[in-house]
């Protein structure tokens, strides 16, 4: 079982975390706090998505493509801020490059938070990819920061990710 931590995240995990700051960017301007609620749905395709697979003694690289469904709800909590409910929907397929093995990726994920001025939420999300051919899976998590400054403005700053070998 191998284990790597790094800084430098795959790209399916950090479209979520953008689309967010993008979505909460326009739900929070002031045209928007009159009318926040959603839902405002977003589509993205992930044409190619090549991780590097941890689970294989020799370098192994397998090529991932899906579609990632993202539905946010945002509520004024009447003090200036926002609660914003989050519902992400992954379907991937997947194919090594080396060993030829299939892997499959389904996930649906659900959070909630509070966003207002100065305030920051931390989330760690974990992806599963399902070896077809009883081989190990492989699970990537990526744990990142969502700030709204003191302008109201949301930045966010990946800290750290994981890969890792399972079962």
């Amino acid at each position: 079982m191998a284990a790597f931590v790094g800084r430098r995240p795959r790209p399916h995990l950090i479209v979520a975390p953008l689309t967010l700051l993008a979505a909460l960017a326009l739900l929070m301007s002031p045209a928007h706090a009159r009318a926040a609620g959603g839902p405002v749905n977003v589509t993205l395709n992930i044409p190619a998505d090549v991780r590097q697979n941890p689970c294989t003694s020799v370098p192994d690289l397998v090529n991932v493509s899906g579609t990632l469904h993202i539905i946010y709800y945002v509520r004024s909590d009447g003090s200036g801020g926002y609660h914003v409910n989050q519902t992400t929907d992954e379907r991937a397929k997947g194919q090594s490059l080396t060993t030829s093995v299939k892997y499959l990726l389904s996930e649906t994920y659900d959070t909630s938070w509070q966003a207002s001025a100065g305030s920051t939420y931390t989330e760690k999300h974990d992806s599963e990819l399902v070896s077809q051919a009883g081989t190990p899976n492989f699970l990537m998590q990526v744990q990142y920061h969502t700030t709204i400054n003191a302008m109201g403005v949301p930045t966010a700053a990946i800290d750290k990710w994981r890969v890792s070998c399972a079962g």
